[in-house]
C-alpha cells in the first residue's frame, strides 16, 4: 500500500522524492501549488514514511510503474511531473514508460555526469551514516554544508533526518541502467532546475542535457543548492508554476 497526499484542485502536478526520502520535503511546494489554484498529487516510495508495500526491490522502473498506478487510480489523467534529484530520473522513467500520461516533466537538481568527486562522497557517505544512525546531528550539517548541498548560510538541519532504510534496496535499484533508458522522458517537454550553488549535482549537468535534447529548457535559482525544495520554497513554486 502506498502512502499519497493530495492538495488543492484543477492541474495536476506529481511531486517525485528523491532517494530515500519521502514526501515531506515536498510540504511547502505542495501548498504553495494548491495556492496558486493547482492540485498536487505526491506518492511515498515503497518503504518512506507511510508506503508499507515490499521493498526489497525496488527498481527505477518498479517506481514509475508504482507513481502511473497513482495516477489512474485517481483518474487523473495527464499530469505535470517534477522530479527532485534522484527523483528527476524516476520522472523521466515515468514518462518514458508512460508516455500518455505526462505532459511535462520539471527535473530539479538532476545530476548527471559532472560532479565533484570528494564533495559526493561526502554527502553520499554522510547519507548512508544517518540511515545507520551512526552520525551526530551536527556532524550531519556539516558535512551537508562541506559537500554543497546546502547554499552557504542556509539551514542544513531538515536533512539530519528523514532518510529511510530503503535506501539500500534504492540504490541496488539504479544498477545497471544506462540514462539513455530515461533521459529523452519519452519526448516530452522538459523544464531542468538548478540550485546555482549545488555542489553535488553542478548545473553544467542540466546544460549539458539541453545540448543533448531540443526539448529541455535551463533555469538556475538563486540562494540555492541540491536540496533545493527547503532552500527558497516560494522560489520553487514560482519556477515550477511559472
Amino acid at each position: 500500500m502506498l502512502d499519497v497526499r493530495i492538495v488543492g484542485h484543477d492541474e495536476p502536478i506529481v511531486p517525485v522524492r528523491s532517494f530515500a526520502r519521502g514526501m515531506a520535503d515536498f510540504d511547502a511546494m505542495m501548498r504553495g501549488l494548491a495556492a496558486n489554484g493547482d492540485q498536487a498529487i505526491a506518492a511515498n516510495a515503497r518503504g518512506c514514511e507511510g508506503s508499507v508495500s515490499p521493498w526489497a526491490s525496488t527498481r527505477i522502473y518498479e517506481i514509475a510503474d508504482d507513481l502511473v498506478a497513482v495516477i489512474k487510480e485517481i483518474k487523473l489523467g495527464s499530469v505535470h511531473v517534477v522530479g527532485h534529484a534522484a527523483g528527476g530520473r524516476y520522472a523521466r522513467m515515468l514518462a518514458t514508460r508512460h508516455p500518455d500520461s505526462v505532459k511535462t516533466v520539471v527535473i530539479l537538481s538532476s545530476g548527471g555526469t559532472y560532479k565533484d568527486k570528494e564533495r559526493f562522497v561526502t554527502f553520499t557517505g554522510a547519507v548512508m551514516k544517518t540511515v545507520g544512525g551512526e552520525i551526530l546531528p551536527a556532524d550531519m550539517d556539516a558535512a551537508m554544508m562541506a559537500s554543497g548541498a546546502f547554499a552557504p548560510g542556509n539551514d542544513p538541519s531538515p536533512w539530519r533526518s528523514g532518510w529511510w532504510p530503503v535506501a539500500v534496496a534504492q540504490a541496488k535499484g539504479g544498477e545497471g541502467v544506462k540514462s539513455e533508458e530515461y533521459a529523452k522522458a519519452g519526448g516530452r517537454p522538459m523544464l531542468a532546475l538548478d540550485g546555482k550553488e549545488d555542489k553535488v549535482a553542478p548545473p553544467q549537468n542540466s546544460r549539458a542535457l539541453k545540448d543533448s535534447l531540443w526539448t529541455v529548457t535551463v533555469g538556475g535559482v538563486d540562494n540555492a543548492a541540491h536540496n533545493m525544495l527547503q532552500e527558497p520554497p516560494e522560489a520553487m513554486v514560482n519556477a515550477v508554476d511559472g
